[in-house]
């Protein structure tokens, strides 16, 4: 993999290991983090994005009105499903553009509000206050400040 934010054309090293050569791919997998060569890291979020929203899938089954689960067990599902995979590698994508980071937020949102149950027009801040969660923006920072 080589990792290069040169905007002019430049080559791909040569890497060779005896006799073998080593082939560059575009990104790679390390540690459930997908690497792009630009460090964008918009594979990973897309991917993310595509697996969190698959596990608000069962948080909309578990919030049925009838027979759904209380808000407690919602916000530890929630935390469990798709917070986790949210928080994982997030001091590592946490330098992405913020506008790549944006793409998280309606999956945040969303699962919020399936576990606090308000309307769709409830403003996010007022989501963030009843669910006791911080938006992921400031969940990154405090991750990142928190090791420097």
């Amino acid at each position: 993999m080589h990792f290069c934010h040169q905007l002019g054309i430049h080559f791909d090293p040569e890497l060779h290991i005896g006799e073998v050569s080593l082939p560059v791919v575009p990104e790679t997998k390390f540690f459930g983090l997908i690497f792009d060569c630009k460090l964008t890291f918009l594979p990973h979020l897309k991917q993310l994005w595509v697996k969190c929203s698959r596990a608000l899938n069962i948080l909309c089954v578990l919030s049925t009105a009838s027979w759904g689960a209380d808000r407690c067990s919602m916000s530890k599902v929630y935390r469990a499903l798709i917070r986790s995979k949210l928080d994982n590698g997030s001091m590592v994508y946490g330098c992405a553009r913020l506008k790549a980071l944006k793409m998280l937020d309606p999956i945040h949102h969303q699962g919020l509000r399936l576990c606090t149950g308000p309307f769709r027009t409830s403003p996010v801040q007022s989501l963030y206050v009843e669910s006791h969660e911080p938006s992921l923006h400031l969940s990154i920072c405090n991750y990142i400040y928190y090791i420097l």
